[in-house]
């Protein structure tokens, strides 16, 4: 799921249940706390990806941690233990986004009580999952706990190719059935698309797909060689390339009605500066990929990694706390200082793109090597620094008067955009002599972001 996908929370829709989440904020004033890990944005974890089971109803021949079909998961852990570590990271960073996925997250029986422990502790909480297991009473259960939304996995705009693709006859439908309840039940939520050679050359049709579907964002993943994936044809670095040119097209074609996010391409964040070195589209974290600087992965057995395509362990949440491993991680620390071997550690986009680790470890077996699937070569000139100020996880204190109900409003953003948001909302009431920020002057900026004339993100021009 995105971590830029619940911006759009400003929205307002949201159902009334989700408040337990936003509630849960006062009550747990009362739990002693260590201090925050990277108060000043360097090093903080902002988002965990959560593979909370191996398990899974489908069998998807790319799957990354090489999910199995049956009901009972061997060496994963306990709910008790799940309960400890949604404690634990919310100790390191109460407003983490946690995004609890698999496998499948619904084959576990307790994945509502794992899901409000999050969302009792203040943590953003949503679900990636296929969307097959979506009936109306496993939303309902879902909202209730305090889950904000989901992340689906669609990959044609037809059943078949996505179906053989998933290895299940009739996943596609039942995803699409899935959408249908999460709308019913007035809830967020993002499509996620792998990106592969039979839709290579769809992603402007499944863009317009997603749009019908409702969804103001798509992921577009580009595939890591492992797991199950290992077996897989990946595309050649000059397709690859192509296609991040052709994401660059699709963004500005769609602005305004659809956010379309490159996933485990960190060369994206190149090609758009090459294109236009003040694209708000480079406005997100510092650095290129955000893998253990501000992005982990926990896997079903309690370890923490990198990334959810790196198996190299940071350590083991079952005898360790998260801040501890987070701060003092080898693995970790080694990724933070960023001696990346290869034509990667010449690159002037090093600190911009800074390649992907976990296919230089998939491809060359060493994650601080060079990324093989980039086929740019450096110029050899000085590094390219963007602009820190707009970056997630910058804090931003309010200068305006906020009233109760913005506040409450700015509070469903997920803690590393807030300050970014803040940042926005008063530049634009300073433009314009307004002293008080309201709910519906945010109502208003959200109207003004589906129709493409403000963002959250940076600069555009401003809207009237």
């Amino acid at each position: 799921m995105s971590d830029k996908g619940f911006l759009y929370t400003l929205s307002g829709r949201r159902p009334d249940s989700v408040g337990i989440a936003e509630s849960s904020l006062d009550a747990i004033g009362a739990v002693p706390r260590p201090v925050v890990l990277g108060q000043d944005g360097v090093f903080r974890p902002y988002v965990i990806s959560w593979n909370i089971t191996k398990r899974c109803n489908l069998a998807c021949s790319h799957c990354y941690i090489d999910a199995v079909r049956r009901k009972i998961g061997e060496g994963e852990l306990s709910t008790e233990q799940c309960l400890r570590i949604a404690d634990s990271i919310a100790e390191a960073n109460p407003g983490c986004l946690v995004i609890l996925t698999g496998g499948e997250p619904f084959m576990r029986e307790d994945i509502f009580e794992v899901a409000a422990r999050c969302a009792s502790r203040g943590l953003f909480t949503v679900m990636g999952t296929n969307g097959v297991m979506l009936s109306p009473e496993r939303v309902a259960r879902a909202r209730d706990a305090g889950v904000r939304g989901f992340g689906i996995s669609l990959d044609s705009t037809a059943p078949g190719p996505h179906d053989e693709f998933r290895g299940v006859p009739g996943a596609w439908q039942r995803s699409i059935d899935g959408i249908a309840e999460i709308k019913r039940a007035g809830m967020d939520f993002l499509v996620q698309t792998s990106l592969m050679s039979f839709n290579f050359d769809r992603l402007e049709q499944v863009a317009e797909m997603v749009i019908d579907l409702g969804s103001p964002i798509l992921n577009v993943y580009y595939l890591v060689c492992t797991g199950r994936g290992q077996g897989l044809s990946p595309l050649e670095p000059e397709e690859y390339e192509q296609s991040l040119h052709a994401l660059v097209r699709l963004q500005e074609q769609f602005r305004g009605r659809l956010m379309i996010n490159a996933k485990c391409a960190p060369h994206y964040k190149r090609i758009v500066h090459q294109n236009d070195p003040t694209s708000t589209f480079l406005k997100t974290y510092d650095g290129g990929c955000p893998a253990a600087t501000h992005y982990a992965r926990i896997t079903p057995e309690g370890k923490l990694t990198p990334c959810p395509y790196m198996p190299t362990e940071a350590g083991d949440l079952t005898e360790a706390g998260f801040a501890e491993i987070w701060r003092d991680s080898a693995v970790l620390n080694e990724m933070r200082g960023h001696k990346l071997g290869g034509k990667c550690g010449n690159c002037e986009y090093t600190k911009v793109c800074g390649g992907c680790r976990a296919r230089a470890l998939a491809l060359k077996g060493d994650y601080m090597d060079e990324d093989p699937w980039c086929g740019y070569e450096p110029k050899g000139t000085e590094v390219i620094e963007l602009p820190q100020t707009e970056a997630y996880g910058k804090e931003q204190p309010t200068e305006l008067s906020w009233t109760p109900e913005a506040r409450a409003r700015l509070e469903r953003v997920p803690r590393f955009a807030r300050g970014m948001v803040t940042r926005r909302v008063e530049a634009y009431c300073k433009a314009r002599g307004i002293a008080v920020v309201t709910a519906e002057l945010m109502q208003s900026l959200r109207d003004k972001v589906a129709a493409g004339t403000f963002t959250f993100l940076g600069k555009r021009p401003p809207p009237s």
